[in-house]
């Protein structure tokens, strides 16, 4: 079931968000976030490896990985639309590893989202290392539908893997990382 609200709740606290999102029981399908009061210039899809901890309006606030994202994207002019590898919310990738692959999705709409991009748009990928080989498998299948040349992304030495944004911050790479979408973006946009 689709859901909307507007973030924060304090329409005097700024920047406002409108969030739009998808989860139906233990699964969380996508989720739109759009800067209220700015130019949209268009949604960025994202891909992720599985939702973490925001499922319902309640929980929204306490998941670093889309508080990050809003603070790379805010004031750019673009909504992001992020998608996983899994759709099964969990948190631990440690407790996610463990639970079976049959479960880790059910109905996952990514590669048909991403599809409705198809085959201009830029991709933020930010999946993190794979967890297994059906990790790996599903990222294969996931970057045959994005192309290699559409991707952007913080790439291990070995291009196997896209850094995650928590990873990131951590690492003290951020900052590159939001000149590098920033640079990707305006060059796609200058070629359109």
């Amino acid at each position: 079931m689709c859901q909307e609200f507007q973030y924060p709740k304090q329409g005097r606290l700024k920047p406002q968000w409108k969030i739009k999102f998808e989860v139906v029981g233990n699964y969380r399908n996508f989720v739109l976030m759009k800067q209220m009061g700015h130019p949209l210039i268009g949604f960025i899809p994202v891909v992720g490896l599985n939702p973490g901890t925001f499922k319902s309006e309640g929980t929204f606030g306490k998941d670093t990985t889309l508080r990050i994202l809003r603070n790379i994207f805010v004031n750019s002019g673009y909504g992001i639309e992020i998608l996983n590898l899994y759709n099964f919310i969990e948190p631990d990738p440690k407790k996610l590893k463990l639970i079976g692959n049959d479960k880790r999705n059910d109905n996952n709409p990514i590669e048909h989202r991403l599809k409705q991009y198809y085959p201009n748009s830029k991709v933020i990928v930010i999946c993190g290392a794979p967890i297994d080989d059906y990790a790996k498998n599903r990222f294969c299948e996931i970057t045959e539908i994005i192309g290699k040349d559409n991707i952007i992304g913080m790439s291990n030495k070995t291009h196997e893997f896209y850094y995650h944004v928590m990873y990131l911050q951590r690492s003290k790479k951020l900052q590159e990382f939001k000149q590098k979408i920033s640079s990707e973006l305006n060059n796609n946009q200058n070629k359109s």
